[in-house]
């Protein structure tokens, strides 16, 4: 591997496939080590022979224009850029709309707004309505004091956990 001022082969090679053969076309930063290797290296001048060939290949092919099609896919995969906001300029200057600019820049922050909105409302609905539901008496859960069960070795801590008083007793028999 040939290597002069930091060019090494595969660095000229990965040039020579960027760029072509013609060394105005290289990097001016590199220009002058990879000319030096060049004139050094039969190897290296072989390479540019390949690629001079190759790049009068590529020049005498004819230049076809995209179709139609291609160019209508080509435009509608392209980003699409943002929509004017209908906010009042006045509103866009304060800073509540500059704010509002930054964290929906995609035009009127109001259907956001409303997705939020929409969501609150569900989940406060939801929850007053879940907690309005009464347990049947067996499934209620219940307290139960140290006192009744301090005669149970871990019957304290089972029915604590449990929540259920008649567990150390069912246990036990």
């Amino acid at each position: 591997m040939e290597k002069s001022s930091g060019m090494t082969m595969e660095r000229l090679e990965a040039l020579l496939e960027a760029y072509g053969a013609e060394p105005a076309r290289w990097p001016d930063a590199e220009r002058q080590a990879a000319e030096a290797l060049v004139s050094r290296s039969q190897e290296v001048r072989l390479r540019i022979e390949e690629a001079r060939r190759l790049d009068l290949l590529l020049a005498e092919a004819p230049l076809e224009a995209p179709s139609a099609m291609l160019t209508a896919r080509l435009l509608a995969a392209r980003p699409r850029q943002l929509v004017a906001s209908p906010v009042s300029p006045a509103v866009r200057t304060s800073s509540l709309g500059r704010l509002l600019g930054l964290l929906w820049p995609y035009g009127s922050p109001a259907f956001p707004a409303g997705a939020v909105l929409a969501s609150l409302v569900l989940g406060i609905v939801t929850g007053v309505g879940v907690s309005s539901i009464v347990l049947p008496q067996e499934h209620a859960m219940t307290t139960v004091a140290p006192a009744e069960l301090s005669g149970e070795p871990g019957g304290e801590i089972i029915s604590l956990a449990l929540a259920h008083t008649s567990y150390p007793e069912d246990w036990t028999q």
